[in-house]
């Protein structure tokens, strides 16, 4: 019901970007990437930085194994942002960072990573967090605790929904245990 809901509203504003995103993105979730993909850069042909739409894609090249086109629009949209001085969604940098692992640039996604959540810290702490959220997903656990061990000290009072993703990760961490077969004490907040 959904598609054909967006379908009529195209129907009558057929360049409304909000609408193409959102069909793209209904597409995307029933598994139809070719017609996800195609709307999805008709998005971005209009607003070639919308956030969205860049993440649509990026998934995209990642179910299908297009690790570098996804590493090459993540960088888009991070300079973008960096040039229109905002900070930029933490999970594009996720994505960033696992896209990056696939083709052998892990390590200048993690520095783009650490630079972005210092640049942002006292603003944004839940990038510090998300940034363990990305150690988490490549498997760098060490990394990972410390980087939440870091938010936590530095913001002792930090609510959850706050915090995001980092007491999220502490507890995957805990519960699925080292790859390496180490074990990580408890975190106190």
């Amino acid at each position: 019901e959904a598609k054909s809901l967006f379908s009529r509203a195209l129907s009558l504003e057929p360049d409304n970007l909000e609408v193409l995103t959102a069909l793209g993105v209904l597409e995307f979730n029933v598994g139809k990437l070719e017609t996800a993909k195609a709307l999805l850069q008709q998005v971005l042909r209009v607003d070639p930085y919308r956030a969205n739409a860049l993440e649509g894609i990026v998934l995209i090249g990642m179910k299908t194994r297009r690790f570098g086109e996804a590493v090459a629009l993540c960088k888009r949209y991070l300079e973008f942002c960096q040039l229109a001085r905002q900070p930029p969604a933490p999970q594009m940098l996720i994505l960033n960072v696992q896209c990056s692992e696939r083709v052998g640039r892990l390590s200048e996604a993690i520095e783009t990573f650490k630079a972005v959540a210092t640049k942002h810290y006292d603003e944004f702490p839940q990038f510090t967090a998300a940034l363990a959220e990305a150690y988490a997903t490549v498997g760098q656990m060490d990394d990972a605790l410390a980087t939440v061990k870091s938010v936590l000290k530095d913001h002792p009072k930090l609510e959850p929904a706050q915090a995001q993703s980092g007491p999220v990760v502490v507890i995957q961490i805990q519960q699925a245990g080292d790859p390496n077969g180490r074990s990580h004490s408890q975190l106190e907040p």
